[in-house]
């Protein structure tokens, strides 16, 4: 079984001896692709690659992002970790959308309904790390007797975190 068979990728012409559709669109780049990112990585296309590898590379890409911050996540070291392990589930998601018809589509959408769900996990953790944000600086500009009607609430929030978490 060849790597493109175990992916599932699939590189069928409309006609014989016609490229597919999205090879022919990966074909117009110029002869080298890259698109760089903030933290020192960056995604390398070349005009040659199939659009099944370069789909794998896009997801590649995004899938290295996404597992480097599990460990910030988990430790809940840095409430912007959750936010960038969100933003890179769903730029995975996006990459499956594009190069999506170069794989078999029951995996496709497998992968992607998965990637929603964490998606949709991570988000409920981003919505109450900005809500405790929110109430921090609430209680912050507030006096000594309002600040302690929100002490519970605050005392409680990192097992709210945790157990979503």
């Amino acid at each position: 079984m060849t790597a493109h068979e175990r992916d599932g990728a699939t590189e069928a012409a409309s006609s014989p001896g016609e490229r597919p559709a999205p090879v022919r669109a990966l074909a117009t780049l110029p002869s080298r692709f890259s698109a760089h990112a903030g933290d020192g990585t960056a995604l390398e296309l070349r005009a040659d690659d199939t659009w099944a590898e370069a789909g794998r590379q896009a997801l590649r890409f995004h899938l290295a992002r996404t597992l480097a911050r599990v460990p910030s996540v988990i430790a809940d070291e840095d409430p912007e970790a959750v936010h960038a392990m969100r933003v890179s589930a769903r730029r995975m998601r996006a990459a499956w959308r594009v190069f999506g018809d170069g794989f078999e589509r029951d995996a496709v959408r497998g992968y992607r309904d998965e990637l929603r769900d964490i998606g949709a996990q991570l988000g409920r953790v981003r919505d109450l790390d900005v809500l405790l944000e929110l109430v921090e600086g609430h209680g912050a500009r507030r006096g000594v007797r309002q600040r302690a009607g929100l002490a519970s609430l605050l005392a409680a929030w990192p097992v709210v975190s945790t157990s979503v978490r």
